[in-house]
Parts: C-alpha cells; sequence; structure tokens
C-alpha cells in the first residue's frame, strides 16, 4: 500500500473536498466547494490540506489565524478535520492536524484550538490522543437576518 502524502489543497480538489465534507453530514457540492475554497485558498490567515494516496484525496484539514483579546500573540483553529473511512486508524487524521500545527507555529501561533460536536464522541478520543485537552464548552446562536 502506497503512504499517505498530506499537500495545500487546490481549486482542482473540490469535487473531492466536497464528498469528504458531505461524510460529515455538510451536504456539499462540487460548485459550493469551489467557490468555498476561492475564498479560502486566497485569505492568508486560512489554510487547507489533503491527504492523498494515488491520486485520490482521502483527507482533509483546514486552519485559521486569530487575535488573542485577552492575551498578546496569535492562536490558531483547526477548522476542519475528515478522514475516509478506507483509511481511517492509518495516520491520516494525524498527518492532517500535524500540517496545520506546523503551518500555524510558522506564522506565531501560540497554541491551536477545535471545537467538535458532541456528538462527535470519538472524534474527542482521537483529539485528545494528538495532546488537546478539554478546556470549555462552545455555545451556539442562529443569528437572525443572517444570509
Amino acid at each position: 500500500m502506497s503512504p499517505l502524502r498530506v499537500r495545500e489543497a487546490t481549486l482542482g480538489d473540490a469535487d473531492s473536498i466536497a464528498a469528504l465534507v458531505t461524510h460529515l453530514r455538510y451536504p456539499t457540492t462540487r460548485d459550493e466547494m469551489a467557490e468555498r475554497l476561492r475564498g479560502i485558498l486566497s485569505d492568508p490567515t486560512y489554510v487547507a490540506f489533503v491527504a492523498e494516496r494515488n491520486s485520490g484525496v482521502l483527507g482533509l484539514s483546514g486552519g485559521s489565524l486569530h487575535r488573542y483579546f485577552e492575551k498578546n500573540g496569535l492562536y490558531a483553529r483547526l477548522v476542519v478535520l475528515v478522514v475516509s473511512d478506507a483509511v481511517r486508524g492509518l495516520g491520516g487524521g494525524r498527518a492532517l492536524v500535524r500540517a496545520v500545527e506546523q503551518w500555524a507555529a510558522s506564522r506565531g501561533a501560540r497554541e491551536l484550538f477545535v471545537n467538535s460536536g458532541t456528538q462527535r464522541s470519538e472524534a474527542h478520543g482521537f483529539y485528545e490522543r494528538c495532546g488537546f485537552r478539554i478546556t470549555g464548552v462552545r455555545l451556539t446562536k442562529t443569528l437572525e437576518g443572517a444570509g
């Protein structure tokens, strides 16, 4: 079996990335993902990585940089992580997290945060094995008039 290779995503990956995001239960078409990627890939505060094997995209991670209000410096967020069932447990997820960590650190980020839905308990264990700690609770609110 050939090894997984992690590289920065391109607009040409839109179809494969749409399938991975749909796998996370966020139905997404190729055209919708292409539109999202155009914004993400052109924004220097965002990054997207894919894991591929034999030219097939099998995983995705993405990160973003932010400024703290409560202290000096930058932090990063792991904003997406998904691997196909075909490679789950083979190190692709860790490699994708590591790519975001290295990208964030190279830009001066001091910490990496991740949000994960309460229904994704398997993911929580994975993140803890990657060195993340549970430190709080995320609350969300849908804003009226948001389009």
